[in-house]
């Protein structure tokens, strides 16, 4: 998927994400949600008013090789992260990179309480995630034409259709080669790894991955 241009419209401002993980009907916290396990991959998000991905009261989540680039475009929404989790336990982030617009919004954050949130080859540039991690990678990802998208810029983002390989990687990008096979890590469950294995093999267009050696980091394989 490719999702660019969200917003939150109403008086609120309080979603507006490319996409989010939801247990907020006020029923659960953080040590009450056994939500079934999800598997968000290969995913382009881009120029939104939001976060780019957002786990908010989930339990038992995999994200996995996104690309998340100049999101958290609505300033009445605060200082929002990227990658964000709240409320939330037993999560992966493995694979992914992310670039923000400006230092005040956090590439990778997480809100209130939160356990065995963990990251696996993680790429950041353009601000720093509220948190440390030895896992993180701090280096520009060099897209080949990243559109320019600044505060309010969810209005004219550039559509999904013309995107094209704006957010594909130049040759020498950091992020060739660094990324990890997620079910290679030890602990989960059977039933995981072999779910796992039916999608983490091809990139955002099919292409298979990895090429040669570790996995690109983000939606797409070179």
């Amino acid at each position: 998927n490719i999702v660019a241009g969200e917003f939150d419209s109403s008086s609120n401002h309080t979603d507006g994400n490319g996409i989010i993980l939801d247990l907020s009907n006020g029923s659960y916290n953080a040590s009450t949600a056994n939500t079934p396990p999800v598997l968000i991959i290969n995913n382009v998000v881009y120029g939104n008013g939001g976060r780019c991905i957002h786990a908010y009261i989930v339990t038992n989540f995999w994200i996995v090789n996104n690309t998340c680039y100049n999101n958290n475009l609505d300033p009445t929404l605060g200082t929002a992260g990227s990658f964000s989790t709240s409320g939330s336990q037993n999560g992966y982030f493995i694979n992914n990179l992310s670039l923000a617009w400006s230092s005040a919004y956090p590439t990778y954050i997480q809100e209130g309480s939160n356990s065995n949130i963990q990251y696996f080859a993680d790429m950041y540039y353009g601000s720093s995630p509220n948190f440390s991690s030895s896992q993180l990678i701090q280096a520009n990802p060099l897209f080949v034409s990243a559109p320019s998208l600044t505060q309010y810029g969810y209005s004219t983002a550039l559509p999904p259709l013309q995107l094209g390989t704006d957010l594909t990687l130049q040759s020498g990008s950091p992020a060739f080669g660094k990324g990890i096979d997620p079910s290679t890590l030890s602990g989960l469950p059977s039933a995981i790894v072999s779910d796992l294995k039916n999608y983490i093999y091809a990139d955002i267009n099919g292409k298979p991955r990895p090429q040669g050696g570790g996995s690109d980091l983000g939606a797409y394989q070179h």
